[in-house]
């Protein structure tokens, strides 16, 4: 089971603190994570893998943190897929559109990332076991 995940990379001087944070989490909860290629092997967005690493994974787990543009364009296409979406942001980041605005949860450090992803990881394993 693999999740696909979602945030900012170049404008965040936190993103390798923060995929640690997420590798550990997931690790505890034996679910793999996704990050895009683009964030890990080739700087340049390619429309047509991140759809086939959408599709592939089971739900998505976006930091909408520093209101990146192109972590919106994903989660859109993540929506449009139907996939489940589980979100995050650091506190005070303003939520712009998106179908689940009202379900960020939000984070101060990543101690509380930790705590948030763990409860969503629970939940995502859940719901996937009762499908």
């Amino acid at each position: 089971m693999h999740f696909h995940v979602i945030m900012p990379i170049g404008s965040n001087p936190h993103k390798e603190e923060r995929q640690k944070v997420i590798l550990d989490v997931a690790g505890e909860c034996r679910i793999s994570p996704h990050f895009p290629r683009y964030t890990t092997e080739d700087p340049v967005f390619n429309l047509q893998s991140t759809l086939q690493d959408l599709r592939r994974s089971e739900f998505v787990f976006a930091d909408l943190s520093l209101e990146r543009p192109s972590c919106y364009y994903e989660l859109g296409l993540a929506e449009a897929l139907g996939k489940p979406v589980y979100l995050v942001a650091v506190i005070g980041t303003e939520i712009h559109q998106t179908a689940s605005r009202r379900l960020v949860n939000f984070y101060k450090d990543n101690t509380e990332l930790a705590i948030l992803l763990r409860g969503i990881l629970s939940e995502a394993i859940g719901n996937n076991r009762e499908r």
